[in-house]
């Protein structure tokens, strides 16, 4: 910890490195070049669904349907937008909400995304165990095979790196396992249940994990706690107890003492002397 930071922050330290990004941004542009046609990571996606399909007994179904929904992009945006607020009333600012509403907005934008690769799903819930009319196979299974889905990058996948990372980050004094474990569990959980149900294919949740990471980087890297907030300022002076108006009232209380002390001041001096004057004894000769 930065030893010129705040005793009570409003959030955790963000990143710092940009090596890290480099490398998620490069591994999820080999993996997409890599989808464009029948690749070896392409067949490599129809295997592990064959072999995961050969044995699906009724107890692991149930588990890795626990292990999806984990994932479900709106129940994450709420509880996150829920904590900002908490975060927010517990520190009378309103900047914690500032990241979250930005991440909504990058959410939103992703969907667009996926529909630029029309690549089918596995499976598709509708029609298990494999709709009859599209073509699961390595052909199929590439990007831009004509059949109208929009399975890569998983976007259940991209939600839960995205709020899940921004939850412990709005969190600074979680301590380092704590936010570990919170960040990256339930997206190893959420791989392995949507790709035992055969829900998106092993590299559509590897994109949307990285895409997830790099979105929620950049979000945490923004200086959220000094931004200037423009004309939400007028909002963040009238919060109860917040920055504003704790100047409006340490200026009051320090008004009030001031013309407190200068009336007793000013009482001291109009009141007349108690104490009798001395008057002179006749000296008394002595005999």
């Amino acid at each position: 910890m930065s030893p010129h930071r705040p005793r009570n922050p409003l959030f955790a330290d963000g990143p710092r490195r940009w090596w890290p990004d480099v490398v998620m941004v490069t591994a999820l542009l080999a993996i997409t070049a890599l989808l464009w046609w029948p690749s070896p990571l392409v067949v490599l996606d129809v295997v592990i669904r064959d072999h995961v399909e050969a044995d699906q007994p009724g107890w692991a179904l149930e588990i890795a349907a626990v292990f999806k929904f984990l994932g479900l992009p709106t129940l994450q945006a709420i509880v996150c937008t829920y904590l900002a607020l908490c975060c927010a009333r517990h520190h009378r600012s309103i900047r914690p909400l500032l990241p979250v509403g930005a991440t909504w907005l990058l959410m939103a934008g992703t969907k667009e995304l996926q529909r630029l690769s029309d690549r089918v799903f596995p499976h598709w819930p509708d029609c298990p165990p494999r709709c009859p009319d599209t073509d699961t196979g390595p052909e199929g299974a590439a990007f831009f095979a004509g059949q109208g889905f929009d399975a890569f990058p998983s976007g259940h996948s991209i939600a839960t790196a995205t709020w899940f990372g921004l939850a412990v980050w709005l969190l600074p004094r979680l301590g380092v396992a704590w936010r570990w474990a919170l960040a990256v569990t339930p997206s190893v959980l959420l791989t392995a249940g949507q790709t035992y149900l055969g829900y998106h294919w092993a590299t559509d949740s590897v994109g949307g994990i990285l895409l997830g990471v790099l979105l929620s980087r950049t979000v945490r890297r923004f200086p959220w706690d000094t931004v200037p907030l423009g004309p939400l300022d007028l909002l963040e002076r009238h919060i109860p107890g917040g920055p504003g108006r704790r100047g409006q009232s340490a200026h009051r209380s320090f008004s009030r003492t001031s013309v407190s002390a200068a009336r007793r001041l000013s009482a001291s001096a109009s009141l007349p002397s108690t104490t009798a004057p001395i008057r002179n004894r006749p000296e008394v000769s002595e005999p």
